[in-house]
């Protein structure tokens, strides 16, 4: 049997912090994690009243602190529905009581994969992306990354796309889970409680690596979350 690899669009992601929450949650809340936060992706995104993606089309691996979420690129509008995936998976860690950040990095390569087996040199390129350029709690791509999906998106959504990731200062794109996580949130309780979560972590360690990923965090939010109502 002749096995070949399927070009893809991959986000390989890196819980942030994952000893210490080894440390301080229980097996189960753990679980919870890599189940109902994880698959909150899975089902159909519309829009108005045309389905743009069944959900389904996007797959899950899991290796302890690292998920890689992966697609076909020949799927329609397959970019969008990974950068979706990533926004909310992002956005129910944080919404967590403790909130729980993560990094990553989409690229489109070639994979492999068949049950508990996964690997090609896409893979390891986001890999690599995560590690080495990602840096805070953000998940990047580059504008190559952006522009390969023009030909195989809706124009409609190509424009979607583009509103959901923001070009950051090392001209990365960013997928801008924060804007529609205050977008969402109600009554303002989960900004509230992600600000607070930032402001307490910041008050409490001197370790430069932490800092540097709670303040741009913290930078981030307030682009778009004004504490206590301000205008």
């Amino acid at each position: 049997m002749s096995r070949q690899y399927t070009t893809c669009y991959i986000a390989f992601l890196d819980i942030l912090g994952f000893k210490d929450l080894i440390k301080t949650r229980t097996c189960n809340e753990l679980f919870e994690i890599f189940t109902t936060k994880m698959k909150q992706h899975i089902g159909a995104v519309y829009k108005e009243t045309d389905e743009i993606l069944n959900m389904d089309n996007v797959k899950i691996k899991v290796m302890s602190d690292s998920i890689c979420f992966f697609i076909d690129s020949t799927v329609r509008n397959a970019l969008f529905g990974l950068t979706v995936t990533c926004a909310r998976f992002q956005n129910e860690l944080m919404k967590m009581s403790t909130p729980i950040l993560c990094r990553g990095a989409i690229v489109k390569g070639d994979l492999f994969w068949d049950g508990d087996i996964i690997f090609g040199p896409g893979f390891v390129e986001a890999y690599l992306m995560e590690e080495n350029n990602a840096k805070f709690p953000r998940i990047i791509m580059t504008m190559e990354t952006i522009q390969s999906a023009q030909d195989n998106t809706d124009a409609v959504i190509m424009n979607d796309l583009r509103k959901l990731v923001f070009i950051d200062y090392d001209d990365f794109g960013v997928i801008d889970n924060l804007e529609k996580f205050e977008g969402f949130d109600i009554d303002g309780t989960n900004c509230e409680n992600l600000y607070n979560h930032i402001i307490n972590v910041l008050a409490q360690t001197t370790n430069d690596s932490v800092r540097e990923k709670y303040l741009y965090l913290k930078n981030s939010l307030l682009r778009w979350y004004k504490p206590g109502g301000q205008q």
